[in-house]
């Protein structure tokens, strides 16, 4: 008898837990306010590195936002945050250069580091909007 309810009920068992770690590790979609912070002060070719700050959205694991800089023009950020809040593919892009993004986010915070082509580097932080 017991063998006939292991054979009945593990595989719900399974089935029922399978997915639950999944959507324990999926971040719900939410705002933060994030802000990139350079380490180095020039780039190769001698022009500032600058701090960028702007509001980003996390919807269905898609990252969406707009930053700016000191300077001025804007950047659009695209990309992923895939389980348990990992970036994938994240860079901020606009005319003249791509920033890319690597790091981790979570339900309260984020943190990272960033670097483009001509040489800037730098580190990332964001803070859930409530």
């Amino acid at each position: 008898m017991n063998a006939l309810w292991v054979r009945m009920l593990l595989p719900l068992v399974i089935a029922g837990c399978a997915a639950d770690p999944i959507e324990r590790l999926r971040l719900a979609d939410r705002s933060y306010q994030l802000e990139l912070t350079p380490l180095t002060w020039l780039n190769q070719a001698g022009y500032s590195c600058y701090p960028f700050a702007g509001t980003i959205a996390l919807s269905n694991e898609v990252l969406d936002g707009e930053l700016r800089h000191q300077s001025g023009p804007l950047y659009l950020l695209e990309g992923r945050a895939l389980l348990a809040g990992a970036l994938y593919q994240a860079r901020l892009v606009n005319y003249m250069e791509t920033v890319e993004l690597t790091g981790q986010l979570t339900a309260a915070a984020g943190s990272g580091s960033w670097y483009t082509a001509a040489g800037c580097r730098g580190v990332w932080q964001a803070t859930a909007i409530e």
